[in-house]
């Protein structure tokens, strides 16, 4: 492991350096009713505000070469889009990354999510695919061919996460970019903790054909895209019910306003998943919006892939009219979610609210952070001598996982990711390497 002199400790790291002023920034420019939320439209200005209220701020300060910025030509019917016609290319080599650290605080549940425009709305842009990582710990894998957002909820165990592209073929690229903090009662990562990642394969608001959901009325900023019900053949309702407005609910109250219901049974099809084996929690949220219901009157069995999760669930068993789940699975390719009436038992058919289908990734640890530390400085120490330099600004990120940085040597062991080697001297850097650098354990020729 590199060695840390005990004189050196004080010092503050560019990544501290660069959270404290991003910190301070955002303090200045972002309201207090968002609190803690980072929103980034690359390549675009400062202190823009869009149709949801939301204080934007651009990643000049990340990366403040314009050569990769281009404008995207959008559809205004693109289910994304917030007005920003910009997006930010990475020019890099093979299985180069380029990182956006955000900072965090320690055992705070995050959502982060980055927005992909489909690259034909990109003028003279060619094909290109990706892997993101949130911290070390790949989430998805963007293709251009299509327009994506990829949504991560984690829980930090440091003062800042890495959100990287790591090129595959073509060059990376990123329109937007958000954090959001989530409450203590979100229960995403109830009974799980820190090892684990929930990557966002769907969240719907059902029975709402209008606009998707989100801040103000989603105070984390939770985006609940609309359900067509014509196309499941169910049918809609809506209420504003003065009970609702007294409901203790982890969704937002305008969510709930509207719900599916079959006579029958009704159920939702995913064919496009991963094919291999893969664990998903599925957190269904129900209201109970006929106040002429009684309990026992809508019972009804849940089903995911045929088998049965949940039998004689009844939403009003317990006296109150909402009530949810959460599901854990392991599947294959596809998930059937199927609610059928309980026969002979219910005089109502299933009602549902709304529902999220998250992945269950395992949290890959990156680089002891110590090293990570002592890296940092160095980093920082070789900028002062060598101001744009191409090879220090691929210096991003984690500097081991998933490739070590140029330079560097990487050794697993134990369960931690150590630095066994920095060699410099191909790289062409001017000027001397750090003196805490050249007396720690590390090579540097």
């Amino acid at each position: 492991m590199i060695g840390m002199g005990g004189r050196h400790n004080w010092r503050l790291t560019s990544v501290d350096s660069f959270i404290l002023c991003l910190l301070i920034l955002l303090v200045q420019s972002i309201p207090a009713h968002q609190e803690g939320f980072i929103s980034i439209k690359c390549c675009g200005g400062e202190g823009q505000t869009d149709s949801s209220s939301i204080t934007w701020i651009s990643d000049d300060q990340w990366y403040p070469d314009e050569t990769g910025c281009q404008n995207i030509a959008r559809a205004s019917s693109d289910n994304y889009t917030t007005g920003h016609d910009k997006v930010r290319y990475f020019y890099l080599g093979n299985s180069e990354k380029r990182c956006y650290s955000l900072p965090t605080t320690p055992d705070r549940d995050y959502l982060i999510r980055g927005t992909f425009p489909f690259s034909n709305s990109v003028v003279g842009s060619v094909s290109s695919t990706f892997d993101v990582l949130v911290g070390v710990t790949p989430i998805d894998l963007v293709d251009s061919s299509g327009e994506s957002q990829v949504e991560g909820i984690f829980r930090a165990t440091d003062q800042y996460i890495d959100f990287c592209l790591v090129q595959e073929t073509g060059d990376p690229y990123i329109s937007q970019l958000e954090l959001r903090p989530l409450s203590d009662d979100s229960s995403y990562l109830d009974g799980k903790d820190s090892t684990v990642l929930l990557k966002l394969v769907d969240r719907v608001d059902l029975g709402n054909n209008g606009i998707p959901i989100r801040f103000p009325d989603d105070p984390h900023d939770r985006i609940w895209t609309s359900q067509d019900t014509e196309r499941v053949s169910l049918s809609a309702i809506t209420t504003i019910n003065n009970t609702i407005s007294k409901t203790v609910a982890k969704v937002p109250l305008k969510v709930l306003e509207t719900a599916i219901t079959n006579e029958y049974s009704f159920q939702f099809l995913y064919i496009d998943l991963e094919t291999r084996d893969c664990n998903y929690t599925i957190f269904l949220h129900f209201f109970e919006l006929d106040d002429n219901v009684r309990p026992g009157q809508r019972v009804f069995d849940i089903y995911i892939n045929n088998e049965k999760q949940q039998a004689n669930f009844d939403i009003k068993e317990n006296g109150s009219n909402y009530s949810e789940l959460a599901l854990n699975v392991t599947a294959n390719g596809s998930l059937n979610l199927t609610l059928a009436r309980v026969e002979n038992k219910s005089k109502f058919g299933p009602i549902l609210n709304a529902y999220e289908i998250m992945q269950v990734r395992q949290w890959v640890e990156g680089t002891h952070h110590r090293d990570v530390r002592v890296m940092d400085r160095v980093k920082d120490g070789l900028l002062q001598q060598n101001k744009g330099s191409k090879k220090l600004e691929g210096w991003s990120g984690d500097p081991c996982q998933p490739s070590s940085w140029d330079g560097l040597a990487c050794h697993y062991s134990n369960g931690s990711t150590i630095i066994t080697k920095l060699n410099l001297s191909n790289n062409g850097f001017t000027g001397k390497i750090p003196e805490f650098a050249r007396s720690s354990t590390l090579t540097a020729v």
